[in-house]
């Protein structure tokens, strides 16, 4: 089954108008390897990205509660660079990446928060 059989690619101007995108993940993942090499798919077919925080309230899925760090992607630049997203149908916001490894390099972040002490790791 092919990704645009089940998912509804974001436009250009549709990725641009997303007021938020962030992936939740830990801060051992962040320390260890994020912060330096980007976001990976790891197995899966996509990274996971929802549009707000949880306790946002309209946010749904796309994130564990229990994230310790949120990283904000920059919609603007990846839409510049024509990196490719997807939104599935319970609004969980979904790319690939943009190699053959399913890496979204650092570049694409616009910054990146510590969860509950609000310290800036990664500024804009």
């Amino acid at each position: 089954v092919k990704d645009e059989e089940l998912l509804v690619p974001i436009s250009r101007t549709g990725l641009q108008s997303i007021e938020c995108i962030v992936h939740g993940t830990t801060r051992k993942a962040w320390n260890d390897h994020i912060c330096k090499e980007g976001l990976s798919r790891m197995k899966r077919n996509h990274i996971h990205f929802a549009v707000g925080l949880p306790a946002d309230g309209h946010v749904i899925s796309g994130m564990r509660s229990s994230s310790q760090v949120h990283i904000y992607i920059d919609s603007e630049r990846c839409a510049n660079d024509d990196v490719i997203f997807y939104r599935s149908d319970n609004n969980v916001i979904l790319t690939a990446g943009v190699d053959e490894r399913g890496m979204l390099p650092t570049c694409y972040f616009r910054k990146v928060v510590e969860a509950g002490t609000g310290k800036i790791l990664l500024p804009s």
